[in-house]
């Protein structure tokens, strides 16, 4: 399990790291949990889309993204068909596609 806060070196270099350096033999990256910072402002670029198809090669089991990963970015993991835990759109956070203020989120246990 990871947890990037606000991922400005890029999720994708963030989970090549994590799986190159510390993942077991025949192991997935379980879960990660941050801000991805890759459409903050919904300005998705092209360039975007090979990101959300290379997201799949760490084969991680749960994905909680937040405010920084864009709405729109989250929707295109979902339907890429990512395990993204989605939220609940309460507490002024503004769409359920992710996390926001006052979801949760449980890595190894339920909540």
């Amino acid at each position: 399990m990871s947890v990037t806060g606000c991922c400005h070196q890029s999720i994708i270099q963030f989970a090549e790291t994590a799986y190159r350096e510390i993942k077991y033999e025949n192991d997935n990256l379980y879960g990660v949990y941050g801000g991805l910072h890759i459409s903050p402002f919904e300005d998705w670029d092209p360039k975007y889309d090979d990101l959300v198809l290379s997201l799949g090669k760490y084969g991680f089991e749960k994905i909680g993204c937040n405010h920084c990963t864009g709405i729109l970015c989250a929707k295109k993991f979902i339907s890429a068909g990512y395990p993204v835990v989605k939220g609940s759109a309460q507490n002024r956070s503004k769409d359920k596609a992710y996390l926001g203020n006052g979801d949760k989120i449980g890595f190894g246990i339920e909540v």
